[in-house]
């Protein structure tokens, strides 16, 4: 009797322990996973769902796959998901790889894990690689929960630096002299006012930089602005305000201006920088390059 009494309070003590052990330890959300559907990998699951939204080239589907933190840290994601609908090209005919790096914290309640995961997609057009990190779990922060970072480049392409950012990343062009000399847009508004805006591309050492004068009354911006792109758009990155600039209000994160090509056209998309007409507000012709 007395043997059954000690074997009932050793089972309720193991009981109460293996209870205690679930509801305080950090848990894998792998091992969750597995649990629910053992044949599904989370990191397959997660490149399923990103390789769906490019190819469908839905936004709001590929936010949906990044967390709330992540989208906040990212520069410009509208513009770099759309530069990765145009970099990836052709339908998928094989794809291989899987999770290749995880580390994680299991001192309660500081309890996460972080997934990065590497694979290889087949086009009809060319052979990519496809990273990414995914933030599986963050007890004491969920809105870190959720993909951080998205990179892609071809297989031959010789930039292999993965970066550690929060956004979507695909190579950048090196050459961009195509778009080197200057670019102007004259507004005209009633009463004979006009407002006119210059832009200079150059080469300086090994980057490509532009300084901009947005000439409208009563305000006259004077800036440097990093050049980035390809050779069929660009995007002006501010870098810092030139001594003569008159004014200083304009927002400095992200993106000032994008321009691309489009045919013969050259086609102006507006950021931090916007026209000083209503009409002009719209994505169009405005810049037009200065003919030596």
């Amino acid at each position: 009797m007395q043997k059954m009494k000690y074997l009932k309070k050793s089972l309720l003590l193991l009981f109460m322990s293996l209870l205690l052990f679930f509801l305080t330890a950090c848990i894998p959300s792998g091992l969750l996973k597995k649990m629910k559907n053992p044949v599904e990998d989370s990191s397959d699951a997660r490149f399923r769902g990103i390789m769906e939204a490019l190819e469908n080239k839905d936004s709001k589907a590929m936010k949906k796959l990044f967390s709330p933190n992540a989208l906040k840290e990212a520069d410009d994601f509208d513009v770099a998901f759309a530069d990765l609908t145009e970099y990836f090209q052709g339908k998928v005919i094989s794809s291989e790889g899987g999770m290749n790096g995880r580390s994680s914290t299991n001192h309660y309640p500081d309890c996460t894990e972080e997934k990065r995961s590497l694979y290889t997609v087949k086009t009809r057009k060319g052979t990519y690689r496809v990273s990414f990190i995914d933030k599986t779990a963050d007890h004491l922060h969920p809105d870190n929960v959720g993909l951080y970072m998205l990179e892609m480049i071809k297989e031959n392409d010789t930039d292999n630096d993965w970066g550690e950012d929060a956004g979507i990343y695909r190579p950048l062009a090196t050459n961009l002299d195509v778009w080197l000399g200057d670019y102007e847009f004259t507004e005209y508004g009633p009463n004979h006012k006009s407002w006119k805006d210059t832009i200079h591309i150059y080469k300086e050492e090994e980057k490509y930089v532009a300084t901009n004068i947005f000439g409208r009354y009563p305000m006259k911006n004077r800036m440097k602005a990093e050049v980035i792109g390809y050779e069929n758009k660009i995007r002006f990155i501010f870098d810092q305000y030139l001594p003569e600039s008159l004014t200083g209000e304009v927002e400095t994160s992200g993106t000032l201006l994008l321009l691309k090509r489009h045919g013969f056209d050259l086609v102006t998309e507006w950021g931090n920088i916007q026209p000083a007409l209503s009409e002009n507000k719209k994505s169009g012709i405005h810049f037009t390059k200065t003919i030596e």
